[in-house]
């Protein structure tokens, strides 16, 4: 035996009730001091989200400017694969590509001058095919209301016609302007350079 008296039901309630106030005041200062943290940091914590949802929001906007250029150029090497690739023997067919995949200034030039390129090309039995060697975005205004985007391209042209018994190879350097119509980059102007 210790020689101390066994606590009595009395003595048990009130160490009882002790410990539990104890407890109960600690999880109040506990629950008081979280309190005044999150009133504290809550302004911190609130403009970090607002500034991560920024960010998120502007590289969302970047991945769709960066997909809208990748689009124009590959839009605008099909185009000049389409120009400079044209068999005497499959003019309407070639023509009409090219006019479905052009626009504006582009489209009515082509159109114009279709007539005598069409004689041109039947009278020396000529074909023609167009491979991009090389191309690169050099501007664009995607995100603005007016969506264009400047497409410079090197192409190689192998030429064969009934005058020539070999074919030729030229090197044309071009700066096609793509514009977004209707959800699909269109060729509205072609320089070359």
């Amino acid at each position: 035996m210790t020689g101390y008296p066994a606590p009595h039901g009395a003595q048990l309630r009130i160490v009882f009730a002790s410990v539990l106030v104890g407890v109960a005041l600690v999880a109040l200062c506990v629950c008081g001091f979280l309190g005044w943290k999150l009133a504290h940091d809550g302004p911190i914590l609130a403009a970090q989200r607002d500034t991560v949802v920024q960010e998120r929001a502007e590289f969302d906007r970047d991945r769709r400017v960066r997909e809208s250029r990748g689009e124009a150029r590959e839009a605008a090497e099909a185009t000049a694969v389409l120009m400079t690739s044209i068999d005497s023997g499959h003019l309407d067919q070639s023509f009409a590509q090219i006019l479905e995949h052009s626009t504006g200034e582009l489209k009515d030039q082509f159109a114009k001058n279709s007539v005598q390129l069409r004689q041109l090309m039947i009278d020396n039995q000529a074909t023609a095919v167009g491979k991009v060697v090389a191309s690169a975005v050099q501007s664009d205004t995607v995100g603005e209301p007016e969506q264009k985007v400047v497409v410079l391209l090197m192409v190689d042209q192998s030429i064969a016609n009934n005058t020539r018994g070999d074919s030729r190879i030229d090197k044309s350097r071009m700066k096609m302007t793509m514009e977004l119509v209707d959800g699909h980059w269109l060729a509205s102007k072609l320089e070359f350079i």
